[in-house]
């Protein structure tokens, strides 16, 4: 079976499909793509077997695999990713929308002990008001109209009630009442969007 060495910056072009065998395995049974320099695909490839890639993998257009995909290096995907089996990270980050379309707890937490951390802050979705004679206002920008505001005492002040949000602006903030007027409590409140 023939086999294509290259050196790590070398950009072979094809007119059909260009495939790296491994040796000694027959392509009828499954094939694999070992690479130690820079794979660069502008689209339309396909990967049947095992994928690995000891440098950095740049794909320009969608991604199909269906197996597994090992990546030593960077990635850089600027279509979509399509992934037949699972997705093992060490660490991950996203800069946009991550969205998990599964009707079966799309998102899972499988050891124990694990949890989401939320940033607080300015404009955030997660932090702590102090009451005064009983209310608070808590300006943030993420409130909206259809916002589930959750709310639970984290150190009791004054004389407690039950809480509630008494009043919203959408973009601007929230009002969080007691119905003691003179509860001074600490009060923790969560910021839940309803999916479309």
């Amino acid at each position: 079976m023939p086999i294509l060495d290259m050196d790590p910056g070398q950009s072979p072009e094809a007119p059909g499909t260009l495939m790296f065998y491994e040796q000694g395995k027959d392509p009828s049974t499954g094939w694999s793509v070992t690479s130690k320099g820079v794979v660069s695909a502008p689209g339309g490839q396909h990967v049947s077997g095992e994928l690995t890639v000891d440098g950095g993998l740049t794909v320009g257009g969608a991604a199909a695999l269906v197996d597994t995909l090992t990546v030593g290096g960077e990635s850089t995907f600027q279509g979509d990713v399509t992934v037949g089996g699972y997705t093992a990270a060490g660490a991950g980050q996203f800069d946009g929308q991550l969205t998990l379309w599964s009707g079966d707890a799309p998102l899972r937490l499988g050891t124990a002990g694990g949890g989401i951390a939320i940033k607080e802050g300015a404009d955030a979705t997660l932090g702590v008001a102090t009451l005064v004679a009983g209310a608070a206002t808590v300006a943030t920008a993420k409130v909206t109209a259809a916002s589930r505001i959750l709310l639970t005492s984290q150190a009791d002040g004054g004389d407690p009630g039950w809480l509630r949000v008494s009043a919203r602006t959408a973009g601007t903030s929230f009002t969080v009442t007691s119905s003691s007027a003179t509860d001074t409590s600490t009060v923790a409140w969560m910021i839940v969007e309803p999916a479309p």
